[in-house]
């Protein structure tokens, strides 16, 4: 039988590990990102979720327009609500009163202001709430 020759395995570089703790782009990177969101969270979140507080007002509104139907009396209503809240409407409110429910429409801007960005950054939300007739809060 014929000996085969076999050829060794090219060298290869040898592979130092790092060492534990150090500094790369991949850690800074994560860093970087992690303080990114928890920066837009703790400025964005709470716009968020304040417009549920606002949709909230706006349904007490709308379940006393059952008793009330004056536009100008539920405006001036939700308008002082509003005020409470921090919130300003960019226009009236739009009120719509069915046989059967009462449905009211607000759009309005909440800006967030950043500590370095000149500009501040501009949220427009807009909100529906519809209460049923005769659901009214006394």
């Amino acid at each position: 039988m014929a000996a085969t020759y076999r050829r060794p395995p090219p060298a290869r570089a040898s592979v130092r590990p790092k060492k534990i703790g150090s500094v790369n782009w991949v850690s800074v990177s994560l860093v970087l990102v992690l303080a990114a969101l928890i920066y837009a969270g703790w400025k964005f979140f709470p716009p968020w979720y304040g417009q549920f507080d606002v949709r909230g007002e706006m349904l007490e509104v709308a379940m006393k327009a059952g008793r009330t139907p004056d536009p100008e009396v539920l405006d001036a209503d939700l308008r002082a609500r509003l005020a409470a809240l921090g919130v300003a409407p960019l226009e009236d409110p739009a009120w719509t009163f069915g046989a059967e429910a009462v449905t009211v429409k607000l759009r309005y801007r909440v800006s967030v202001v950043h500590p370095v960005v000149l500009k501040p950054t501009v949220l427009t939300f807009e909100e529906e709430a519809t209460a049923a007739r005769g659901a009214g809060v006394p």
